[in-house]
């Protein structure tokens, strides 16, 4: 039953613009969004979970398998409620704009919205709330994240608001609210409440999906017969990771078949439903990921209970979102005959899955299905979730950023289809400006950023974009041009993929397109300078490495007591090792960045090796590439790559190295266990930050090197060696003596072997 609170006359704020299409043709929308789902979590997608109502809107509808967002939660949402770029609408919409709600209402829609606002997350003015901002009807969270439960959700966390004084809508008893703190006063009594208590089985997933229902029901209703826009915004999957017992216990047996073999099974699916391209590949588990079976029993049980509170929460939104499903069909049959034909209900993910982890130890101390438990998905099944991309939230990486968007309309999109066209989050307004028969040059605000989706939902073709930018904290940045996509990650170089034949992101193409490197990287930084309306934010002024904050992306083990325990430094994939005399070796890496403080004589003349090596076994042909990006300039530090027969300090190698005291570039070859290593020396003046190479084609190395803006390789030295086809490849160090240390900054270290 809907409940209001004091019946009011409900009135529509703006008036009905002149147009082609009127209020009864244009359809009602519903936009859903998920907060941190990864891309193949849901059925339609490749995914192990439940789905099925998503599923069905994916068999009625269209699927999209390229919609970016803008990677973290404010900006994708400031993005979809204004179709700016972020920086120019501003986190809190305090920049010149109008909403969603604002367009959609002067239209003549009726608007509500459900869940999470988050525009900003505290507003410390009523005029940052949402139904001052367009919407006729709030219930749910200002703030980014809450509890799920009531036992810790607090008496201050979600707000029920009305635009019209006295027009509440919720299907709870209005016995469970109270006027706001901070606005309930005078007239706004009328307007703003808070929900101070709870029924005994609140779970908020369900209370947002039931809210929605009670706004569709109340806007079917209205005699003018309006068209309405309803904004769900669902807090989950979001952590704190919190779902109903029976729903966890359902998945708790899938996840102990362990993470190995659910994403063998799952890269099978993506393949099968269309979703992949033949040429794109499975992106390999990062190194930090152990292999499931050397798990303890323990851990096993806990990394799959804690997945299974995750799956639990997806499922529940599911159901919820079949409440919305379910209340269109309803209301179709027995008072409003194409009312779900003429709907356009549309569904993605504000980012990919997120990968932080209990940083409080005390957290873990709760068991998973406890309703306060403060767990988080962890890593690994982050890129489990953000499958087949590589990386997370907050990355600009594809698993970063780009969603599921699911869209039907039955009066106009054609059932079951799937398209490639990409869109982004800034063409939601122009849609629906589109679509909704907005005049949105009488708004009297900057023009829109996206272009609308139409063309695409009607099964036709949209000119491409000319380019879209990307941009997180100063540190994560992209630009998209056609199929191509420049990125980097944390601060790093750019890195370039043709998303056409590569949307894994697996073959950095930056080294054989060096001129596109140059202008689409002008191009991100023209586009930083025109959305930020500065050169803060250009690639040249992005976070420098002391600045990058902490590491969220690798594997932390679960201890026996379930404490937290920390990812193995170097990850267990990589083995570190001090070659012969090298004490006071260590070695330390976050964000893919690598600071070696090595020890020993170095690569002797003398037949046995003294350095520090950190590598991983090598098969074949291939190269070594990385970035050299600090060390202290001595005559006496050698640094670079290295080919390596065995670990044993007499052991065969050849190495592309460099002198830091004169910046030589160096080759260094030792041809037979013992034999003395042979030097051959390049150019100088080669200063940190650089780029060095090995390749290896079967017994021939050549060693190169590259200014790290250039993206041109100059070989300086070519050897032929023979060398085992199994070995190591990897970085190695030297201080020039066993008594001292020197610590090397390398990153974007990659070995990558010749495809066969």
């Amino acid at each position: 039953m809907i409940h209001r609170f004091i019946i009011g006359a409900f009135v529509i704020a703006g008036t009905m613009l002149a147009g082609k299409i009127t209020a009864h043709e244009r359809p009602n929308i519903v936009f859903i969004i998920a907060d941190d789902l990864g891309y193949s979590d849901l059925g339609c997608y490749g995914g192990e979970i439940d789905t099925p109502r998503l599923d069905r809107l994916a068999r009625e509808g269209l699927r999209f398998r390229q919609f970016y967002n803008q990677a973290k939660c404010e900006p994708t949402r400031a993005a979809l409620m204004t179709g700016l770029y972020h920086p120019r609408a501003g986190l809190a919409l305090q920049n010149p704009s109008v909403t969603l709600g604002e367009a959609l209402r002067a239209a003549g829609y009726r608007t509500g919205i459900v869940g999470k606002w988050h525009l900003p997350r505290n507003p410390t003015r009523k005029e940052q709330t949402p139904i001052e901002r367009g919407f006729d009807h709030f219930y749910g969270l200002y703030d980014g994240a809450s509890d799920y439960f009531p036992s810790a959700i607090g008496r201050n966390k979600v707000s029920l608001d009305a635009y019209t004084p006295g027009n509440f809508i919720t299907p709870l008893d209005h016995a469970h609210f109270r006027p706001h703190d901070r606005w309930g006063h005078g007239p706004d009594a009328q307007r703003f409440l808070l929900q101070s208590t709870f029924p005994e089985d609140y779970y908020m997933t369900d209370a947002f999906g039931d809210h929605a229902v009670a706004l569709i029901e109340d806007a079917v209703a209205d005699p003018s017969g309006a068209p309405f826009f309803l904004y769900l915004s669902f807090n989950a999957p979001h952590t704190p990771l919190q779902a109903p017992t029976p729903l966890i216990d359902k998945y708790r047996d899938l996840y102990r078949r362990g993470w190995d073999v659910l994403r063998e099974e799952k890269w099978t699916r993506l393949q099968a439903n269309g979703l992949i391209e033949p040429p794109w590949r499975l992106p390999p588990w990062r190194d930090d990921v152990p292999p499931w079976h050397e798990l303890t029993t323990v851990q096993q049980e806990k990394e799959a209970h804690r997945r299974a509170v995750y799956a639990a929460m997806v499922d529940s939104m599911d159901q919820n979102i079949g409440k919305v499903l379910d209340a269109l069909d309803r209301l179709d049959r027995t008072k409003h005959p194409g009312l779900s034909d003429n709907t356009l209900v549309m569904f993605m993910s504000d980012n990919g899955a997120q990968a932080f982890d209990n940083a409080n130890p005390p957290n873990r101390q709760v068991d998973p299905s406890h309703p306060d438990s403060r767990w988080c998905m962890g890593a690994v099944w982050s890129a489990f979730s953000n499958m087949p991309f590589r990386y997370n939230k907050q990355s600009q990486h594809q698993g970063g950023h780009c969603s599921p968007l699911i869209a039907r309309w039955p009066a106009v999109i054609a059932p079951a289809t799937i398209t490639d066209q990409p869109g982004h989050i800034i063409d939601i307004m122009a849609t629906f400006v589109d679509i909704g028969d907005v005049d949105y040059d009488a708004l009297d605000v900057p023009p829109l950023d996206g272009a609308s989706l139409r063309p695409i939902l009607e099964g036709g073709h949209r000119p491409p974009p000319d380019f879209w930018g990307f941009e997180f904290g100063g540190m994560d940045l992209a630009v998209i041009q056609g199929e191509w996509k420049l990125v980097n990650f944390r601060s790093g170089p750019w890195r370039l993929f043709n998303l056409r034949e590569d949307r894994t992101e697996m073959r950095n193409l930056a080294w054989q397109h060096p001129e596109r490197v140059r202008s689409m990287a002008a191009l991100y930084d023209q586009w930083s300078q025109d959305t930020f309306g500065n050169d803060q934010r250009i690639f040249a002024q992005r976070r420098t490495r002391d600045r990058l904050g902490p590491q969220h992306m690798r594997y932390t083990e679960v201890l026996e007591s379930n404490r937290l325990g920390f990812y193995a430094n170097p990850p267990i994939g990589v083995t570190a090792a001090g070659i012969g005399d090298a004490p006071g070796a260590a070695v330390r890496e976050i964000h893919e960045i690598w600071t070696l403080r090595a020890s020993g004589t170095g690569m002797a003349a003398t037949g046995r090796d003294a350095f520090t090596f950190v590598g991983k076994p090598f098969s074949g042909d291939g190269e070594i590439i990385t970035l050299v990006e600090a060390v202290k300039p001595s005559g006496k530090v050698r640094l670079g790559v290295m080919f390596r027969a065995t670990l044993e300090p007499d052991s065969p190698f050849v190495m592309t190295g460099l002198n830091p005291g004169p910046g030589r570039t160096l080759q260094i070859v030792r041809d037979r266990p013992g034999a003395d290593s042979k030097v051959t020396r390049g150019e100088d003046g080669v200063l940190a930050p650089f780029f060095l190479r090995l390749a290896r084609h079967g017994d021939k190395f050549t060693a190169s090197y590259a200014s790290a803006d250039s993206y041109v390789w100059k070989d300086f030295a070519t050897t032929t060696v023979t060398l085992p086809a199994e070995g190591w490849a990897g970085l190695a160090a030297s201080s020039g003596t066993a008594s001292e240390t020197v610590e090397v900054i390398f990153r974007e270290w990659e070995n990558m072997v010749t495809e066969r």
